[in-house]
């Protein structure tokens, strides 16, 4: 008996260990890329949720004043709080809240015209890109019809 105990050798058990632990930390670092993915795209779409609802109202808010009235610069002055003038088309830029400013992400395209002897309200929010976002249009009060 030359040879007595021999010491089993650890390296290749720690090797495949280290390699093991690599694999996993590479798994949870797709997994957690996609999940942050999947965060981000859920708050987007949140956002631009937001501001379509906030769209609705302020268009619903003008067709039900124009419904009313059939004046055109008063449902755009409550709806926006700024005033059409006397013209019959107006782009008026908003931000994400709907509210009238100087340079926001939003357009409201603002168009009056008659059709059939009845005033119509056609009102198109459209982001800088030109892209519509939303539409409405509604008839007015006519006196035609009195």
């Amino acid at each position: 008996m030359s040879g007595g105990i021999k010491k089993k050798s650890q390296s290749g058990f720690t090797g495949l260990f280290y390699i093991e632990m690599i694999i996993v930390l590479f798994f949870f670092m797709i997994a957690s890329t996609v999940i942050l993915n999947a965060f981000v795209a859920a708050d987007d779409i949140s956002k631009e949720s937001g501001v379509l609802e906030r769209m609705s109202f302020c268009g619903q808010t003008a067709a039900e004043s124009f419904a009313v009235s059939g004046d055109a610069s008063e449902a755009v002055n409550k709806a926006f709080g700024t005033s059409l003038g006397e013209e019959s088309f107006a782009v008026i830029s908003l931000n994400e809240k709907c509210e009238c400013t100087a340079d926001g992400a939003y357009e409201a395209v603002v168009r009056v015209f008659e059709e059939e002897n009845v005033p119509v309200l056609d009102i198109r929010f459209q982001n800088k890109n030109g892209e519509q976002v939303y539409s409405i249009r509604c008839a007015g009060l006519s006196e035609a019809f009195l």
